[in-house]
């Protein structure tokens, strides 16, 4: 092989058994890998967990057998033409609607395309040797599914079930809920398994509180979200947890029916469902060590909140509708890239712990001198030079560092 390494933001990697692994480096685009398009012989490609929005700058690497693009920012499938050779291509978790590109991929034994937006299975005629055809949690709709499009061709496909199979079991399942939906309390675990997160989401209210995974029962629409964050673990449960959640811990906390307690840490997570903003009666929420660039404006939603933890992520900015959350009591968001608090903080005055240390803060952020229940406040490692007295002074805080 002649080109053994590669330059990624001033740091090279090294290319071994024919294999480059540039998993989570932030890469918005491919075009920022330098010497990429020189590695001829190179035999699999992963690029998983970044920020990639198009695939191109492959045309080169025409012996390519492995293509891992999991969880970036596609939207199109385009750029693959020369990588004939092709036998894996992981397109999970990313914004793809529509299947296309794949006309000349002759030799391509195993495609995985689920956690997108794609509403037709076509324009597989050509892949004769696929073998494995992963699909699910998209929004191809049911009668598509039966039918199959140009899917009924490709006779080897073998997917974890049996795909026509699961296709009439989960159109009578839709039908029957649809003619009663109380009936959802008498499916099994597979059968609810087998349906989508937006025929989840497509259950009325008046089916009542459901169990989770046959076990605790909780609210309709906390159930929702834990299997909209179900499907983006692939399938994955979460664990319930019987005690308060602690700072590393992965599981939720009933507690009279409703989740209160929700811990997310260290999941790869670079986005969160919109529908967690219905937990309304959620007290902590733990997304710490994932992968989140910002939080959505509906974070004010969560009027219940008292503790909100996100540390270790890659926040930028905050929205100022965290000051809506009046209930708060500690917030944690250090080890960010947050340049700037948006609000001040003397809307929150029952702020009893703030962690800002480890950011890119270059001013004081407002209202902290009067905060008069803070207890806990760490603003060290940011790229502000002074403290004011008033903060230094705050009558109960006893745990600071502000070096």
């Amino acid at each position: 092989m002649g080109k053994k390494s590669v330059i990624l933001q001033g740091e090279t990697f090294e290319v071994k058994d024919n294999k480059l692994e540039l998993t989570n480096k932030g890469i918005a685009d491919i075009g920022e890998i330098e010497g990429l398009s020189e590695l001829h012989d190179l035999r699999i490609l992963n690029l998983n967990h970044n920020k990639i929005r198009e695939i191109k700058g492959l045309e080169n690497l025409k012996e390519l057998e492995e293509l891992h693009l999991y969880d970036n920012h596609i939207s199109e499938i385009q750029g693959l033409d020369n990588l004939t050779k092709l036998e894996i291509l992981v397109l999970f978790e990313n914004n793809i609607s529509e299947i296309k590109g794949l006309d000349n991929l002759k030799n391509l034994k195993e495609l995985y395309l689920a956690d997108n937006n794609i509403t037709e299975i076509k324009n597989l005629e050509n892949l004769e040797k696929l073998e494995e055809l992963w699909i699910d949690r998209n929004k191809v709709s049911d009668n598509l599914f039966v039918e199959l499009g140009g899917f009924d061709k490709l006779e080897k496909v073998n997917t974890p079930i049996d795909f026509v199979e699961y296709c009439k079991k989960k159109k009578q399942v839709l039908k029957t809920l649809q003619e009663d939906p109380s009936k959802f309390h008498e499916l099994g675990l597979g059968e609810i398994h087998n349906l989508s997160v937006n025929d989840i989401n497509n259950l009325p209210e008046s089916i009542g509180p459901v169990k989770y995974r046959g076990k605790t029962e909780v609210a309709l629409s906390d159930y929702k979200v834990l299997m909209a964050f179900e499907a983006k673990f692939e399938g994955r449960e979460i664990p319930e947890l019987t005690e308060p959640i602690k700072k590393n811990d992965f599981g939720f906390l009933v507690k009279n029916g409703h989740v209160v307690e929700l811990s997310l840490y260290k999941q790869w997570l670079t986005s969160i469902p919109e529908n967690i903003f219905k937990m309304t009666n959620l007290k902590h929420l733990n997304l710490a060590e994932n992968l989140l660039t910002f939080l959505p404006s509906t974070i004010g939603e969560l009027s219940e909140l008292e503790r909100l933890t996100i540390f270790k992520n890659e926040l930028h900015r905050i929205p100022k509708e965290v000051s809506d959350l009046k209930k708060l009591k500690e917030l944690d968001l250090s080890a960010n890239q947050i340049k700037e608090i948006p609000f001040s903080f003397e809307k929150l005055n029952g702020l009893e712990k703030l962690y800002l240390n480890k950011n890119l803060l270059q001013e004081i952020p407002e209202g902290l001198e009067n905060l008069e229940n803070l207890k806990t406040l760490w603003l060290q490692r940011n790229e502000f030079m002074d403290i004011p007295e008033k903060i230094k002074n705050l009558k109960h805080l006893k745990d600071k560092d502000f070096k």
